[in-house]
């Protein structure tokens, strides 16, 4: 861990200079664990150099597969995984390459490894049928092995694979349910998203979920912002079952005191869920004092949003019937100005109707989105 400054230079300069000699030595003078301490320590720091080893693994990947054990083979995937986008990084290849020779192993592969392996396909966007196959085939040998950490990887890597309906996802939710006692933000936030976008509805998950949410809430422990607005979207845009109005209250509370630190895309996910809860009788003044207050000081502070986020922000104020309006039109004023070119003829028709329920008269912005509704409507 770099402590200052110094030895950050330090690191950074002993770094590049590792590079810049691994980049002047034939690859196969490396072998599996030099491989798996570069890609570590290369994508832990950041390096100016990270770049220049990465392309050199890329080759080495290609010339070791065959030699590298489980554990070595996962840590590759997990350094490479941390680039995100495999296309788009130019890894796609060294995805496929470490995965098929985790399909080839011939002793079964651990639990904390197949869970490993598939969040970083997931992270890398690689749908890996084969190795799929494998887990698939594995879980119900490695299920009752693993932490509820890590039951929520391979729950939110099969959706994010495209895999909400696979029917393996069934003994996922069994077990989370099994170990739900033990979630903490974190992994009870990546579970509760991930089984809201699966095809499943077990309402024994749900009360089991919903019961460890009010359980972390009575303990006075707090979720990050950003965990605090996965949770809160997740629960408001799904089928998850009844969530008790004083869970609601509580977590809009929390939404009220953390909105502040959320980035724009989450504060507009949680405009849009808590504006929907206004229905529910016993929170009105939870709301509203959400809107009224803490969320019309972020906008009021905030620049041009993007459309989709203005939609949802708009929204959420106009179905809670805010009495800031002003400064809700003063923000899609400043997105008009910026994004205007990126408006569709919905988005522009949702703002203006959401506006129209705020009872705001600026002549001026209502007449630009009603020449924006009818010059895109023409022109389809």
């Amino acid at each position: 861990v770099a402590r200052s400054p110094a030895h950050r230079q330090a690191v950074a300069s002993t770094l590049g200079g590792l590079a810049g000699v691994l980049a002047e030595r034939p690859i196969e003078q490396l072998d599996g664990p030099s491989l798996l301490f570069l890609s570590q320590a290369y994508t832990d720091t950041r390096q100016a150099s990270t770049a220049t080893v990465f392309s050199i693994l890329v080759k080495a990947v290609d010339v070791f597969a065959l030699h590298l054990s489980t554990d070595q083979l996962v840590g590759l995937l997990v350094g490479f995984a941390r680039f995100g986008d495999a296309r788009a990084a130019g890894h796609l290849t060294v995805f496929a390459t470490l995965a098929d020779q985790l399909c080839r192993q011939q002793e079964p592969i651990p639990a904390a490894a197949v869970a490993a392996a598939i969040h970083c396909l997931a992270r890398g966007n690689v749908l890996h049928e084969r190795f799929v196959g494998v887990a698939r085939e594995a879980l119900p040998r490695v299920l009752p092995e693993l932490e509820s950490r890590q039951v929520s990887l391979i729950a939110h890597a099969y959706v994010r694979l495209g895999l909400a309906e696979d029917p393996a996802l069934v003994l996922v939710w069994n077990r989370a349910r099994q170990v739900m006692g033990e979630y903490e933000w974190p992994a009870l936030a990546a579970l509760v998203q991930a089984y809201t976008k699966s095809a499943f509805s077990d309402t024994g998950f749900s009360c089991a979920a919903v019961q460890r949410l009010t359980q972390l809430l009575d303990s006075g422990q707090v979720p990050s912002p950003a965990n605090t607005a996965c949770l809160v979207y997740a629960l408001g845009r799904s089928q998850f079952g009844q969530v008790p109005h004083r869970v609601w209250g509580d977590l809009i509370a929390l939404c009220g005191k953390q909105v502040a630190a959320m980035q724009t895309t989450e504060f507009a996910n949680v405009c849009a869920v808590v504006g929907d809860v206004y229905p529910m009788g016993q929170v009105d003044a939870t709301v509203r004092e959400f809107f009224d207050g803490p969320a019309a000081r972020v906008l009021q502070g905030s620049g041009p949003l993007k459309p989709v986020d203005l939609v949802k922000i708009v929204t959420g104020f106009a179905t809670a019937r805010s009495d800031q309006g002003h400064i809700v039109v003063a923000a899609v004023r400043k997105t008009l100005l910026a994004h205007m070119a990126l408006m569709s003829p919905l988005l522009v028709s949702k703002i203006a109707s959401g506006l129209h329920r705020l009872k705001v008269a600026d002549a001026d912005v209502l007449s630009t989105l009603d020449q924006l509704r009818t010059s895109r409507r023409s022109k389809q």
